[in-house]
């Protein structure tokens, strides 16, 4: 996690206390992990001299009109070791450690930071406890935050016809390999877009936010979105039944295609991808800004499933229907269609 507080390479500033102090150069351990907050700081007290201790804060804006507050430590242990590593969102219950290194002057010093290591690697936070890879948007006692959501997977292979899926796999290998990007998917309703969404969330390698529209204002259209997006590597937005923006004389009135575009387009765009979900629409309908965007990936349109792979799905699931014209998914799962005749009449 890139934060405002390394901008100043405190990391140099610690070099250049710790080389005062050793009068030599350090060796260091370094930890690549992310640890509970208090469980670590609580490990320190016990190794923690009444020596050199330095702490630089910093307060990030957040889009409730508060901040978050992060700091970068460098503290003296006992044995004559050091120990520099940054704390995020400390105000908070759950705050993280990340960065830990460990400066030591003579080799039998290392034997000292092999056993406090040991004991902070017990309180890791794994990635998936640490952010769930798929969450939707909220706000808790007026603070933005994510809660975790159930997704359950479904066989592709069954629900969808040839074309849509060569076409959602190509999107789930841009997903998991461009840095940032637009994806616009539509279709009529009941062609199973939110099912193939559960499939693209569950198979992609970020962690992905769903935004209600009602959150719209509180999260594309706030100026510290990002600044809360700071807290995640690589993350995934997903914004469904999105629908204003396929009106012209609305879209040009708002600005929320512009914000959209900032986010995965503008001068400080970084690792964030987006997916927009709506009815369908014509290329010519949507909104020229989303069609001219630079880091637009793909426009996919969700079409009815053909009569063979709607025949073929509803016998699987034991309904028996024999279809003749292309049907929407939803009404295959629920026995339904204008024109139908039983398998063997």
């Amino acid at each position: 996690m890139e934060l405002n507080i390394n901008r100043d390479d405190p990391a140099t500033n610690d070099f250049i206390t710790i080389h005062a102090k050793y009068k030599s150069l350090p060796n260091k351990v370094f930890i690549h992990d992310t640890f509970s907050g208090d469980k670590f700081e609580e490990i320190l007290k016990d190794y923690k001299s009444k020596g050199i201790s330095n702490t630089i804060s910093e307060y990030l804006p957040n889009s409730t009109g508060g901040y978050i507050m992060n700091k970068k430590v460098l503290i003296e242990l006992s044995g004559n070791i050091f120990c520099s590593y940054l704390g995020i969102d400390i105000e908070s219950e759950t705050f993280i450690i990340e960065e830990v290194v460990f400066y030591f002057k003579d080799p039998e010093d290392e034997e000292i930071v092999k056993e406090i290591t040991a004991i902070i690697i017990e309180h890791t936070i794994s990635s998936e406890t640490k952010i769930p890879r798929i969450n939707t948007l909220s706000v808790d006692s007026g603070t933005l935050d994510i809660h975790p959501v159930h997704c359950e997977e479904i066989d592709i292979k069954k629900n969808y016809n040839k074309e849509t899926r060569e076409e959602i796999k190509g999107l789930i290998k841009k997903i998991n390999s461009v840095n940032s990007g637009l994806s616009i998917i539509h279709g009529s309703r009941g062609v199973g877009k939110t099912k193939l969404l559960n499939h693209i969330v569950m198979n992609s390698n970020r962690t992905s936010i769903y935004i209600p529209t009602n959150m719209i204002d509180l999260s594309i259209n706030s100026p510290e979105f990002k600044d809360f997006l700071q807290k995640y590597d690589y993350p995934l937005l997903i914004i469904d039944d999105l629908e204003f923006i396929t009106n012209s004389q609305v879209s040009h009135m708002n600005y929320f295609a512009s914000n959209l575009i900032q986010l995965v387009d503008g001068f400080l765009s970084d690792n964030i991808q987006i997916i927009v979900m709506m009815n369908e629409v014509s290329e010519r309908e949507l909104d020229k800004n989303l069609i001219n965007c630079n880091s637009l990936m793909d426009i996919i349109n969700i079409k009815k499933l053909n009569n063979k792979k709607a025949t073929k799905l509803s016998k699987n699931l034991g309904l028996n229907i024999k279809y003749k014209e292309k049907t929407l998914l939803k009404d295959v799962y629920n026995g339904k269609t204008s024109k139908i005749s039983k398998i063997g009449l």
